[in-house]
């Protein structure tokens, strides 16, 4: 037996390779993965992938055109010009269009002082005389009457009484009350301080003085000031308050 017959005899014993089942499924596998790849160059060739989408553009809010110029208004033409040789002269007969202040009164007079200024009065005037027509009291006259001022004649017309109450708690403003041209009738509480230098000044500038002594209150709730005279007190109470009242 020859070389080659038993060569032969050795490799009939063996399958040939495409028989063998580990390279069939090796060869299935690798047909599989080249038709895969295949199939996906395909698609992506006849489908290009499409552009990417813009961006969304900024909302943007609509102006409103401005409103159409008004048309200018015409000022009205100007009066040809005149020289004063050809206009004619203005009327002064008229009242002035500026009145003047009237003139200042004089210092110390009823007119130019005011209340809470008594300091522009420069001199006051002694303690007028009773006018004629006035009569003066006897001697032995009350001396409230004495000391009062004498009231003019008025002829049977009716006539006003004012009194300035109250004085005397604020010393400032009885000064300043004081200081007003006379004579005043000033009536000063019983109980305020300093009575004696402000009724001698108060005097001094001729006027009248009454004494406001506190009495009976309207309630309970009202201080109507010490040594009041009240209804319920007895003769001798109310006696001796008036004698410090007064």
């Amino acid at each position: 037996m020859g070389r080659r017959e038993v060569r032969r005899m050795l490799m009939g014993y063996k399958r040939p390779v495409w028989e063998r089942p580990g390279v069939i499924v090796t060869a299935l596998a690798v047909v599989l993965a080249l038709g895969l790849l295949l199939g996906l160059w395909l698609g992506r060739w006849s489908n290009p992938p499409s552009p990417p989408r813009p961006a969304p553009a900024p909302a943007v809010e609509a102006v409103q055109p401005p409103p159409p110029p008004q048309p200018a208004i015409e000022a009205p033409p100007l009066p040809p010009f005149s020289s004063e040789e050809d206009s004619p002269a203005p009327d002064v007969s008229g009242p002035p269009l500026i009145q003047p202040p009237p003139p200042r009164p004089e210092p110390g007079s009823s007119e130019s002082l005011e209340i809470g200024r008594a300091s522009d009065v420069i001199a006051m005037l002694p303690v007028p005389p009773p006018p004629p027509s006035a009569k003066l009291p006897p001697a032995g006259a009350p001396v409230w009457t004495r000391h009062a001022v004498p009231a003019p004649r008025i002829g049977g017309r009716p006539m006003i009484a004012i009194i300035i109450d109250d004085l005397g708690v604020d010393r400032r403003r009885a000064e300043r009350v004081s200081a007003l041209p006379g004579p005043l009738t000033l009536s000063y509480m019983s109980y305020a301080e300093d009575l004696t230098r402000l009724t001698a000044e108060a005097r001094r500038h001729g006027h009248e003085l009454m004494v406001h002594v506190p009495m009976q209150p309207r309630g309970a709730n009202f201080d109507a000031g010490p040594q009041v005279l009240e209804v319920d007190q007895s003769p001798d109470e109310i006696r001796r308050r008036l004698d410090w009242d007064l």
